[in-house]
C-alpha cells in the first residue's frame, strides 16, 4: 500500500514540475528531459519530507555510512527500503513515457524568476525575519546566537536577506563570507540543519509560499548543507571543545 502512494505522489510530482505544459514531440525527447528531471532534480536536488528534507543520493549516502540501519520519525529503514526507493524511481522513469504522446499543447509557462515568485525583496525579506527570530527563540539551537547583539542579529538577518535574493534571480549582492567559512568549527550537526530547515518550511507555509517554489527554495539551501554540516554524526561538541579544535 505504501509504494503505490509513493508512486502515486512521484508521478504527480513529475506531472506538475516536467510534464505540465510543455510538448514532447519524438519518444526520446520525452525520455530524456524526464530521466534528467528524476536524475538530475527528483534525486539529487529535490528535498522530500519523508527522509529528513534530504534528496534520495544523500539519504542513501547516509544510510550506507550508518551500515544500512537509519531511524527516521521512530522508524528503522532498511536495505530492503533502499532497493524499494531505487526501484520506485527506475519505475517512475518507465512510466512516464505517457507524457510523449500526440495531441498534449504547451501552456503558457511561467517566466517569472523564482525572486519574483517569492514577491521581490519585500517577500524575501519578510520570510527571512520571520525564520530568524524563530531560530533565535529555537532554544534547541540557540547556543549558536548567544551574545549576539540586536545589531549583530540585524546583520545576520540582512545578510540572509541578500544571500536568498541573489540566490534566487535578484539584484541583491552577496555581503556573507562563504558558507564553510562562516559555519567552520561551530559543531553544527545534521540535526542541527534538519531544526533549520524545519523552521524555513514551517515560515513558507506561513506565508503561503507554494510548493514548486518551496522546492526551488530547499534546492538551493540544500546545495549549502555539506558547507554547514560540521558533525554528520549528529554528536554536538559543547561549546569549549568546539573552541579547542
Amino acid at each position: 500500500m505504501k509504494t503505490r502512494f509513493a508512486k502515486q505522489r512521484l508521478m504527480k510530482t513529475l506531472k506538475a514540475e516536467e510534464v505540465n505544459g510543455k510538448a514532447y514531440k519524438p519518444i526520446e525527447e520525452a525520455r530524456g528531459n524526464i530521466g534528467i528531471f528524476i536524475d538530475q532534480i527528483y534525486n539529487r536536488r529535490r528535498l522530500h519530507s519523508a527522509i529528513r528534507y534530504q534528496p534520495p543520493v544523500e539519504f542513501e549516502a547516509e544510510f550506507r555510512q550508518h551500515g544500512g540501519h537509519l531511524c527516521i520519525g521512530g522508524t528503522t529503514m532498511i536495505n530492503n527500503s533502499q532497493r524499494s526507493l531505487r526501484a520506485l524511481t527506475m519505475l517512475a522513469a518507465a512510466l512516464v513515457v505517457f507524457a510523449a504522446l500526440p495531441g498534449r499543447t504547451a501552456n503558457a509557462v511561467d517566466t517569472k524568476s523564482l525572486y519574483e515568485r517569492l514577491g521581490g525583496y519585500d517577500g524575501i525579506s519578510a520570510v527571512v525575519d520571520e525564520f530568524a527570530d524563530s531560530l533565535f527563540a529555537d532554544k534547541r539551537i540557540n547556543e549558536f546566537f548567544i551574545g549576539m547583539s540586536d545589531d549583530t542579529r540585524a546583520q545576520f538577518k540582512q545578510k540572509n536577506k541578500n544571500l536568498l535574493c541573489n540566490a534566487t534571480g535578484g539584484p541583491c549582492k552577496v555581503i556573507s563570507r562563504p558558507a564553510k567559512e562562516a559555519h567552520h568549527g561551530l559543531g553544527i550537526t545534521a540535526g542541527d540543519f534538519e531544526v533549520v530547515a524545519g523552521h524555513l518550511k514551517d515560515v513558507l507555509n506561513k506565508d503561503k509560499v507554494g510548493p514548486k517554489e518551496q522546492e526551488e527554495v530547499f534546492a538551493i539551501i540544500l546545495g549549502l548543507r555539506s558547507q554547514i554540516v560540521d558533525r554528520p554524526d549528529e554528536t554536538r561538541l559543547s561549546r569549549d571543545a568546539v573552541a579547542q579544535r
